[in-house]
């Protein structure tokens, strides 16, 4: 068999495109689009670029944090905009050995928060849920049995539990 690299000469020069006009965004409901218009250097060919987004990947949550000693409090809903503060916290600051849930009232962005909670349990930071505080939950669980989102399900199995949660409902 031949070389697969045959014929192909390594460059090290890259074209630099530049931009035709002013890249426009627009806002419909909760998704963004990044829209702009590149022409190559001989300005012969243009190319469009189209990114979609959504905002629960770069802004989703409310999370507030707070300290008392060697424990970070956490109050308001789970999300994206939880991920870096946490990890911040857990890279900044080693003498933080407890993360109290108060007053959680849901999550947005699932497939974030299971990344959140691997860096919480990997760091070694014992998680409590204090008397009098609140942390709403998924109820799909037991609310859709056949439609359970399996892939939800399969992420979670580190967490630890007893028994897989489909087998809980």
């Amino acid at each position: 068999m031949g070389d697969p690299n045959q014929g192909f000469e390594e460059t090290s020069s890259y074209q630099e495109y530049t931009a035709k006009e002013k890249p426009t965004i627009e806002e419909q409901e909760d998704d963004y689009t990044y829209n702009v218009v590149f022409m190559d250097p001989t300005g012969n060919y243009q190319y469009d670029m189209i990114l979609t987004y959504n905002e629960s990947l770069i802004e989703a949550g409310s999370s507030e944090f707070s300290y008392q000693e060697n424990t970070v409090i956490i109050t308001g809903e789970l999300g994206t905009n939880t991920y870096m503060p946490m990890e911040n916290l857990i890279n900044n600051h080693p003498k933080i050995k407890i993360l109290a849930l108060q007053n959680i009232n849901g999550s947005v962005n699932d497939d974030i928060n299971i990344f959140t909670g691997r860096l919480v349990r990997k760091a070694g930071i014992t998680r409590k849920v204090e008397e009098g505080a609140k942390v709403a939950v998924h109820s799909w669980c037991c609310l859709m049995m056949e439609k359970h989102p399996t892939s939800y399900l399969k992420k979670i199995k580190h967490t630890g539990l007893n028994s897989p949660i489909s087998e809980r409902c």
